[in-house]
């Protein structure tokens, strides 16, 4: 970490149905269970938190795909 201080909030839209992170306050995530193929298309649902660390299976326009963030 960069040590930026930095607050982990709980994000208010948690579980709802995205196609894109741009529709959450966090990261849109491939629910558990779906076809975890990069590139394949999905909806996913929002993140429970507003900071996301570590490896994150996420849904991007409409596709799936892997990020991480340290």
């Amino acid at each position: 970490m960069n040590k930026t201080l930095m607050c982990d909030m709980p994000a208010a839209d948690a579980g709802k149905q995205c196609t894109n992170s741009d529709q959450c306050e966090g990261l849109c995530l491939a629910p558990p269970g779906v076809d975890l193929r990069t590139g394949t298309d999905g909806f996913g649902q929002c993140s429970p938190r507003q900071l996301n660390f570590g490896c994150k299976t996420r849904i991007e326009d409409g596709s799936i795909g892997m990020m991480c963030l340290d």
